[in-house]
């Protein structure tokens, strides 16, 4: 499963998720807005990225702030932007002093960074969501993966989670 701090999370982001109908696939977008997190010092914004990132935080501090710009590249497939965002979104509500400075990339962070995974994949994959689009699909996991707007990686991923815990039990 998850480790209780993650679920906590997931079940507030999933409570505005329901108080608000928002379907699946989850309007990334939409649940930004949600969350009023843009304001003058946070911002999301389509820019050019490194290949290797969907989408990442910028913190800029000047002279009396600080300001945060997600950034998000268009032109990657909508199901890794859709995935990055949470991911992002995770770090800076509840990473915050660990924002990185452009493209810092120390990963002294492995947990972090599973945190995030985590917490976007049970948003945009919830496990009984997943179940029943997988069912749904004849056991198509490339249909599932395109269905529910997420990268076909994190679909082997929920799938191969929800083995192992059928397993533990």
């Amino acid at each position: 499963m998850f480790n209780k701090k993650i679920q906590l999370h997931t079940e507030y982001i999933n409570d505005i998720i329901e108080r608000n109908n928002l379907k699946f696939p989850v309007d990334v977008f939409k649940l930004l807005d949600l969350l009023v997190l843009e304001n003058d010092n946070f911002m999301v914004k389509a820019l050019p990225l490194p290949i290797s990132r969907p989408a990442m935080l910028i913190r800029r501090k000047d002279h009396s702030s600080e300001k945060i710009l997600l950034a998000y590249d268009d032109n990657r497939p909508e199901s890794e932007i859709r995935f990055s965002i949470l991911h992002e979104i995770y770090h800076y509500l509840y990473h915050t002093n660990t924002i990185a400075n452009c493209f810092h990339d120390d990963m002294e962070d492995d947990e972090r960074e599973s945190e995030c995974n985590q917490f976007a994949l049970n948003i945009l994959a919830p496990e009984q969501i997943f179940l029943a689009y997988y069912i749904k699909n004849d056991f198509n996991i490339k249909r599932v993966a395109e269905e529910m707007k997420i990268p076909e990686y994190w679909a082997h991923k929920r799938l191969q989670m929800l083995r192992e815990s059928s397993l533990a039990t």
